[in-house]
């Protein structure tokens, strides 16, 4: 590799972790995407599709889910590429590297979600004296601190790592080159199983079973099976009462004239940066109020009011990237009505309002913040309060303000991590890595183009529907209908997961016995019994542990030890 192309794929593992931070999570950074971008870097895209699939398949259940801080792709994915390419080494033998890198690289990350607890307390310093642009330039300077320390190891690994390993390569053949390809190939039954642990339940386990053994016994493919996974999870859902998540009801207009287009377009488009400068003790405060950073300018021109509400905000939040609306829609409502109790020259409109009944207080109100959105209704219910029942309503609502946040945060998260996290992005990476296998270039685009179709009709709906509604929303959710939603989605999930080990899993043995004058394949009399069935028995076991709490880390070290012990043996090798 040349030093331009090492700077450029450094640039390129940087910014794909970047991008969650600061644009809304698009799944850049899985391997599927960052492997063939590696691989037509260094000119080599068929070995960039393998790599990122098979990379893909191990880590395929693995997610950001909260503060944890899973294996990063993007240094594991483009040192394990760029490795395989230029030191001439197989998928699964490039595995044995791109594992390791990527369990290292979430050290950059746990560098970055602590440095930014340093840039929490400085912009917390800027709103105290109600400086928006200082609170700004701590998310920006965060959001480079998560991009450096993702793109400065992955540029030392390529430099320094490179020698290291064409030199390994050459020095290892025979068990030991069998146990490295075996211990790559078993690795994917942990994404396998990490799945299935967050899909199944007693009721859809068969699911599982019916797409491996559509996998195992039939020509579908993977594809194939998780096409019908669609139709069988479609069909499920209406039989038990459709899709209809939001109840209709009258006035649900209502809301919608309080705020301009132009503001929830602005949040919509500031919402991608809600996870920006993750922190460990905020975790996405900084981005959450970035986001709502011109409207509460606008609602507080004097900088003592902007800067409480700055400070109000920089205060611990963590909910799903993709749904933030319906939490920053109502926020905002209650920051108007909040903007509108606190005013300055509320004492002077209720004054007003007794001397002149002909010239109402809340004109002057909704005029003087040209053109924030108004509340005249909270306004007038101010007149006739003394000083003490003003700031009694004004300590209400603040409250109201962090309670709604606290109250609805967990709930959005819950449902964001199973749909999309759990459901969504998993089905469409087990089929783009199907593809990729196969040398289709269109593979990482299968991902990327329907992922992120519905993450951002997602993003939109929900934000439209948090100002349409305000707090009528989540009386109008219906929850039995986002119940049918999930298991359908968890249907066509299961059944995907179980084609790729009926497809994907290549795993078998080659172990003979001689009976009389014949020799008898081990393999021959287990596929007799049912095709697959080693894979199909890792993966269980991989599934057994996880779902007795054993930690992922352990499985997988468990997997590649065990892997690389009976391939080396001669007991295993993959197989076709």
């Amino acid at each position: 590799m040349t030093l331009g192309q090492v700077l450029l794929l450094a640039f390129i593992a940087g910014f794909a972790y970047f991008s969650r931070r600061f644009m809304g999570d698009l799944f850049l950074e899985r391997a599927i995407v960052l492997g063939p971008l590696t691989g037509l870097v260094l000119g080599d895209l068929a070995t960039g599709l393998a790599v990122g699939a098979a990379l893909e398949l191990i880590f395929i259940g693995a997610a950001d889910v909260g503060g944890s801080v899973p294996p990063n792709l993007p240094i594991g994915s483009v040192l394990g590429t760029a490795f395989a390419i230029t030191a001439g080494l197989s998928p699964e033998q490039a595995m044995v590297v791109a594992v390791p890198a990527a369990l290292l690289g979430a050290f950059g990350e746990l560098i970055a979600k602590a440095v930014s607890t340093v840039f929490v307390t400085a912009a917390e310093r800027y709103a105290d004296r109600g400086s928006g642009r200082g609170v700004a330039a701590m998310v920006h300077l965060g959001n480079f601190v998560h991009f450096l320390c993702i793109a400065v190891p992955a540029f030392l690994g390529l430099q320094l790592g490179t020698t290291a390993v064409q030199h390994l390569s050459a020095a290892i053949e025979g068990p030991l080159q069998n146990g490295l390809m075996v211990a790559g190939a078993v690795l994917p039954a942990l994404g396998f199983a990490l799945l299935l642990n967050t899909l199944s339940t007693k009721m859809l386990m068969p699911f599982f079973f019916i797409g491996f053994l559509l996998a195992a016994y039939t020509s579908f493919g993977v594809l194939g099976v998780a096409a019908l996974g669609f139709m069988i999870a479609a069909v499920w859902i209406f039989q038990k009462g459709g899709v209809q998540l939001v109840h209709r009801g009258d006035g649900d207009q209502a809301e919608a004239a309080t705020y301009s287009r132009r503001d929830q377009r602005r949040l919509f488009w500031r919402s991608f940066a809600v996870q920006s400068a993750f922190s460990f003790d905020r975790m996405q405060a900084m981005g959450f109020t970035w986001a709502l950073l011109p409207f509460l300018r606008r609602l507080y021109p004097d900088r003592e009011r902007f800067g409480a509400a700055l400070r109000r905000h920089l205060v611990f939040f963590n909910s799903h990237a993709w749904l933030p609306g319906p939490i920053l829609a109502l926020v905002s409502d209650l920051e108007a009505q909040h903007a509108a109790i606190t005013a300055p020259a509320a004492a002077e409109a209720r004054t007003a309002t007794a001397a002149a009944s002909d010239a109402p207080s809340a004109t002057v109100t909704a005029t003087a913040v040209e053109p924030a959105p108004t509340r005249t209704d909270t306004t007038d219910d101010l007149a006739g309060l003394d000083a003490e029942e003003r700031a009694e309503r004004e300590h209400n609502s603040v409250q109201t303000i962090q309670g709604v946040k606290g109250s609805l945060m967990g709930p959005l998260a819950g449902i964001g991590d199973a749909a999309f996290h759990g459901t969504l992005r998993p089905l469409f990476s087990g089929i783009s890595a199907s593809l990729a296998l196969q040398g289709n270039v269109l593979a990482p685009l299968v991902f990327l183009i329907p992922v992120n179709v519905v993450h951002v009709v997602i993003r939109w709906v929900s934000l439209s529907y948090g100002f349409r509604l305000g707090r009528r929303l989540f009386e109008r959710i219906d929850q039995t209908a986002i119940k049918r939603l999930m298991e359908g989605a968890s249907i066509a999930g299961l059944m995907g997961v179980g084609a790729l080990v009926g497809t994907w899993l290549s795993i078998d043995t080659p172990l003979q016995y001689t009976q009389g004058e014949s020799v008898v394949s081990l393999q021959d009399m287990l596929d007799q019994v049912m095709p697959k069935i080693i894979p199909l028995g890792i993966t269980l076991l991989a599934f057994w542990g996880i779902r007795r709490r054993v930690n992922a880390m352990l499985v997988l070290l468990v997997l590649a030890v065990v892997g690389f012990g009976l391939g080396a043996l001669g007991v295993l090798h993959t197989g076709g």
